[in-house]
């Protein structure tokens, strides 16, 4: 039984574990939009530049059933209640 647990806890750490790396990487897009040298660029890929860090202010995030977030603190919640 024990081992039974462990592989499912194993096993919804790694998606957790990467829905974590998604949601940092997601959360980078617009630093590393505006860190660049855009202000020399041509004004209609200005425009899709804006768009495109406005739209990454909000960070991208993998559900589970629209229920918990694949997140390492939602691992650690799971993790917590079931050990």
């Amino acid at each position: 039984m024990c081992l039974y647990l462990a592989s499912v806890l194993f096993q919804l750490f790694v998606y957790c574990w990467y829905g974590n790396e998604v949601i940092l990487k997601s959360t980078e897009i617009k630093d590393a939009i505006f860190q660049s040298n855009w202000g020399c660029l041509k004004s209609s890929t200005k425009r899709n530049f804006i768009i495109v860090m406005i739209q990454a202010q909000r960070a991208i995030e993998f559900t589970s059933g629209y229920v918990i977030t694949l997140s390492l603190e939602s691992y650690v919640a799971v993790g917590i209640n079931q050990v």
